[in-house]
């Protein structure tokens, strides 16, 4: 059996999947605020370009909009995976 929803910091390069939400209870409102503002909501589509875990830094493209994002920031985004990498 396979899951439903994944963190983003979880997925790998070239996943695509949409945005299901943020948890607020571990984030603050000016990040999700920001997150919002750069195309990251629920219900937008994003797919991973890039992960650097030596870094701790991961490369998203949502709706059109490149964000580099800090791992530790994305364990609090929620995503549906619908093309996982190959």
């Amino acid at each position: 059996m396979t899951k439903d929803f994944y963190v983003l910091s979880d997925l790998a390069k070239d996943t695509q999947g949409e945005i299901i939400e943020m948890k607020r209870e571990s984030i603050s409102d000016s990040f999700i605020t920001e997150l919002l503002e750069l195309g990251l909501f629920p219900g937008a589509n994003f797919k991973i370009l890039d992960k650097m875990e030596s870094l701790g830094k991961i490369v998203v493209l949502a709706n059109g909009t490149k964000v580099g994002l800090r791992l530790s920031d994305c364990k609090s985004v929620l995503v549906k995976i619908s093309k996982p990498n190959s």
